[in-house]
């Protein structure tokens, strides 16, 4: 499902490198929220920019879908990386 990133982007209002970097660690399938706490680069944010974003109930069952689908994936937007996704791909 790869509309989950349009999804973050413009429903949870994250930035694309904060999606690029969000870990599933920082994903909450029952609460219905993602915390944003690191930049694409794995820096921290400062604290005035660490929030948790909640997120429409059909974003969260997509995510929970693709959850399902890759369960040992480390990031939401690339199910096969161990880096984000932006860097992956540049990376191919």
């Amino acid at each position: 499902d790869d509309r989950i990133a349009f999804d973050l982007l413009l429903t949870g209002g994250l930035r694309r490198g904060e999606a690029d970097a969000l870990r599933w660690a920082n994903v909450d399938l029952e609460a219905g929220t993602v915390r944003i706490d690191v930049t694409e680069d794995f820096r921290p944010k400062s604290r005035e920019s660490c929030r948790v974003v909640p997120l429409p109930a059909d974003v969260v069952a997509r995510l929970r879908r693709r959850r399902e689908a890759a369960p040992g994936a480390v990031f939401v937007l690339d199910r096969r990386a161990k880096r984000p996704a932006r860097k992956a791909a540049n990376e191919e």
